[in-house]
């Protein structure tokens, strides 16, 4: 989503408004942007302008945590720059696995100790991540993962990794925490996993990786440091 911005922009409501209407005028609309989006401050409350016709915005109420209120007429309307609006512009946020890691004899998801965010806005997320994986030894189990906050499924990915014969295995299937059949062949090369796809932030927990073997086995599976997870809002 792109942001528009202005300098020194300020006005009044021209009518009070209640804390669920979707649209609202300005006394004047001279100094903001000429359409969305762009956020504006009316006493607590920050709303998203996502177009603007005249002095008549239409807006989503209650943004990054502040609450939807009612706003008597004459109340100061600002343009403002936000925390929100800076993570919106953001190219993403890398978490970077910082250790090798293996799983052995198991094939219940459990969270990575490193690919784990924090708590996330609710909201949509463009997310990207790339698994350096392994068998340390000359035979192993094969790998599954999934990404998400718990066990709702919140999104969609597509997922491609090599396989031991060096081919493509590509599967798009929901991102969610349980029972997630994103299985790779791991061979004792080096094998990589690329996936990408939108998620559908709660707001109530952190988002991370989940992985296990896809078949159990006693010999290790390896996850590596280099391993990453990206996120930035849409």
């Amino acid at each position: 989503m792109q942001e528009l911005f202005t300098n020194h922009a300020s006005t009044t409501l021209n009518g009070a408004i209640n804390n669920s209407v979707t649209s609202l005028v300005l006394t004047s609309a001279s100094l903001f942007p000429a359409s969305g989006n762009f956020r504006i401050r009316i006493d607590d409350e920050i709303i998203l302008v996502t177009a603007i016709s005249g002095a008549t915005c239409t807006v989503v109420r209650g943004q990054e945590g502040t609450a939807a209120a009612s706003h008597a007429d004459l109340a100061t309307v600002r343009h403002v720059l936000t925390a929100g609006a800076i993570q919106a512009m953001s190219p993403g946020i890398i978490v970077l696995k910082t250790a090798d890691e293996d799983v052995t004899s198991s094939t219940t998801l459990q969270d990575d100790n490193h690919l784990v965010t924090p708590t996330l806005a609710a909201g949509h997320y463009f997310i990207e991540a790339l698994f350096i994986i392994r068998n340390p030894t000359s035979t192993g189990g094969n790998f599954k993962y999934a990404v998400g906050e718990d066990n709702t499924g919140r999104g969609i990915q597509t997922a491609q990794g090599t396989n031991t014969g060096g081919n493509a295995a590509i599967s798009t299937v929901q991102v969610r925490l349980d029972q997630q059949n994103t299985f790779i062949t791991v061979s004792t090369g080096y094998t990589s996993v690329r996936m990408w796809g939108i998620y559908i932030a709660s707001g109530s927990n952190p988002l991370k990786v989940q992985w296990a073997q896809g078949t159990s086995s006693g010999n290790a599976v390896r996850l590596y440091a280099g391993s990453w997870l990206s996120y930035r809002p849409v």
